[in-house]
């Protein structure tokens, strides 16, 4: 049975409910929930069936609960319909239905460790190879789990190091200092006018932060030159966005991401740096990123310019609208700037 294929482990709420989905489908049993270990509880992560709706959302606690029996022994705890009593609150609605028949706990644990429960409840009584069948699928949730933290805790640690280096080319020139935490800060403002969800507005954060990372690869002669550059040492500077992504690649960042890295220059009318061939196309993430990098600049002291006032900036970004900037990014920005002034 395939409970657990082609799943990403960028993203672990989705691979949790696609696993709850499929074993749903494919075991036709009316509910399965997966709880992960939050803050001494086991919070709930995902769940589907069709008396889902029963479900108490609420934390469930580990001591005292089959769960704890389940993490000693590492093995699934079954529970009939007749022993299960009203001290089982989580499960008070369901029983108040008459949905079910059997409650099974089963332990996610990875390398000893615990990690949550994948909690069926069935309809009709099993034997003993189905609740093999549970733990094996269970082992490999828990393997994939443990993946996933794995996989996000060496994201953040090198996303972590990019934004230190970051924080070091801009400290060399007291006129950039900050740039890209302010730019992060207001793409997100202007995503957040845009409705878009938290996942999205997450990655559009960590895509304003590392925007300029492939300055990194950018002489300190041009990076720190007061007043304007030549036209040899703008050319060099043109080619950050592609050093950035280079950069960035080895870690596994979301193509959105990658996309605003490399394409955060590129104006609304495909004009704009780097020169890129066939390019159909910039994506909301680059278009987002480049309205929010434009708007620090105008808000900022250069060394070649003043920062001009925010209603300056509003009528700058509406003039351009169209042109160099996407009109929708541009309406969420002057609605966003003009809330600061009201």
């Amino acid at each position: 049975m395939a409970i657990t294929t082609n799943l990403s482990l960028n993203d672990l709420d989705g691979l949790l409910n696609d696993i709850c989905k499929n074993i749903v489908n494919v075991m036709h049993v009316p509910l399965c929930t997966i709880r992960l270990i939050e803050d001494d509880a086991l919070l709930l992560k995902s769940y589907c069936g069709k008396i889902k709706q029963l479900v108490n959302t609420s934390p469930m606690p580990i001591v005292g609960w089959e769960s704890e029996i389940a993490f000693k022994t590492g093995e699934p705890v079954v529970t009939h319909l007749d022993a299960i009593t009203t001290d089982h609150l989580h499960f008070n609605s369901i029983l108040n239905e008459d949905k079910i028949e059997t409650v099974t706990t089963i332990p996610l644990i990875a390398n000893e460790k615990p990690l949550g429960v994948l909690i069926i409840c069935t309809d009709e009584s099993y034997d003993q190879d189905y609740v093999m069948t549970l733990s094996s699928i269970a082992n490999n949730i828990a393997f994939a789990i443990e993946k996933s933290y794995v996989y996000r805790d060496l994201k953040q640690f090198y996303v972590k190091i990019i934004t230190t280096l970051v924080a070091a080319i801009e400290a060399k020139d007291t006129y950039t200092q900050g740039h890209s935490m302010r730019v992060s800060e207001y793409a997100v403002k202007i995503s957040q006018q845009m409705g878009l969800d938290k996942g999205a507005i997450e990655e559009i954060e960590i895509a304003g932060l590392l925007h300029d990372v492939g300055k990194i690869g950018i002489s300190d002669t041009i990076l720190t030159k007061p007043g304007l550059l030549t036209q040899d040492e703008y050319e060099v500077i043109k080619n950050h966005p592609l050093i950035g992504a280079r950069i960035l690649e080895p870690i596994g960042l979301s193509d959105n991401i990658m996309f605003a890295v490399k394409q955060h220059h590129l104006r609304f009318d495909l004009t704009g740096y780097p020169p890129t061939p066939n390019l159909d196309h910039i994506t909301l993430y680059a278009r987002i990123i480049g309205v929010a990098d434009a708007l620090d600049a105008m808000t900022s002291n250069r060394s070649y310019k003043s920062m001009i006032s925010t209603q300056q900036t509003i009528e700058e970004l509406l003039a351009y609208s169209g042109s160099q900037f996407c009109p929708v990014v541009v309406r969420a920005a002057v609605d966003y700037l003009s809330k600061g002034m009201a």
